[in-house]
Order: structure tokens, then C-alpha cells, then sequence
């Protein structure tokens, strides 16, 4: 987690996309933070991300059940994935369709 959002801090331009999941210990960074013990630290981690990188797209991929909740997230480049909806091919297409639309003129398969 601390790792993370050091490198998020000091490379955003280096990262293409970030998943995150709702739940995820609250490490130094989140320490004084009200995670809930972890339960809502995804949720501290995209609003930071957001501030460092507007534009990055961020995929939540979570099994946090509460809709009214996620919503609020489901913005421009922020995608909310629920893990019992995805097999893990399944959410590797996905990946690659987020970031084929956030490089439209590549081809797939083609380095930047």
C-alpha cells in the first residue's frame, strides 16, 4: 500500500492504469485515516490517486456490496468491477479495452 502510492507519487505519468480494490490493509499512509481496519482504504487511495492523476484510469475491482456507495465512484475513468462477475480472463479483456480507449492510436499488441 505504502509502496503504491509512493511510486503513484513520484511516476503518475509512468502508470497506464490502476486497480484497486475496496478493501486493503491501511498501511503508514492510511494510518490516521477512518479505513474502518482496512474495509474502506480503496476508497482513501482513489480519492489521493485522483489528485495525482486525474485522468489515470482506475478500475475498483471489489466485492463491496454497497450500490448507492459505488456510484459515487463510477465516474470518468473510474470503472467498478465486482469480482464474482469476472473471471480473470475476463477482467484482463476489460483491462485491455480501458486501455485501448485510453490510447486510441495504437493497435493492440503495439508498445507506446
Amino acid at each position: 500500500m505504502d509502496a503504491a502510492l509512493t511510486f503513484l507519487k513520484r511516476n503518475p505519468q509512468q502508470i497506464d492504469l490502476l486497480i484497486l480494490d475496496i478493501m486493503m490493509p491501511a498501511g503508514r499512509a492510511f494510518k490516521d485515516e477512518d479505513t474502518q481496519d482496512g474495509l474502506r482504504t480503496g476508497f482513501h487511495f482513489y480519492e489521493r490517486a485522483r489528485v495525482m492523476a486525474p485522468h489515470l484510469p482506475i478500475i475498483m475491482f471489489t466485492n463491496f456490496p454497497n450500490e448507492r456507495i459505488m456510484e459515487q465512484y463510477r465516474r470518468e475513468n473510474c470503472f467498478i468491477f465486482r469480482k464474482v462477475d469476472y473471471l480473470p480472463y475476463e477482467l484482463v479483456e476489460q483491462v485491455q479495452a480501458i486501455l485501448a480507449a485510453a490510447r486510441p492510436n495504437t493497435t493492440p499488441g503495439e508498445e507506446r
